[in-house]
């Protein structure tokens, strides 16, 4: 299921600023594997938790793990373990193996009803 079928508006936060034309890459990425999102936002790690308190944002998946502990202070977490990523993570951050188990936790979150209205909205980090 996606989660865009699922009723979650899905939004990409991503800190890729390495190259000078790697925001155009990223669209043309995006569009050639026919991936459809609402928004795709460029922002600096120090930016993410500031993006995801302005847009409201109910869920994010991260793989970095500063950056989850960062961002569980204004959203819901899903850490996509990684060897990277190892160490002490805030109590409410749910590690996982893959993207499409986030993807799973967060449409049985929505299906069981156990996720606040407000919370429908989902982001991915890169």
């Amino acid at each position: 299921m996606r989660l865009t079928t699922a009723g979650y508006a899905v939004h990409i936060v991503t800190d890729r600023f390495w190259y000078p034309q790697i925001q155009d890459d990223t669209r043309k990425w995006l569009s050639n594997r026919l991936i459809h999102v609402n928004s795709l936002v460029f922002a600096r790690k120090t930016q993410k938790q500031s993006v995801a308190r302005n847009l409201e944002i109910g869920w994010f998946i991260e793989d970095q793990r500063s950056n989850a502990n960062l961002l569980s202070e204004v959203c819901r977490v899903l850490l996509i373990d990684q060897p990277y990523n190892q160490g002490l993570l805030a109590p409410d951050i749910l590690r996982v193996e893959t993207l499409q188990q986030a993807v799973n936790a967060v449409i049985n979150d929505f299906i069981a009803g156990t996720t606040p209205a407000n919370e429908n909205l989902l982001r991915r980090s890169g």
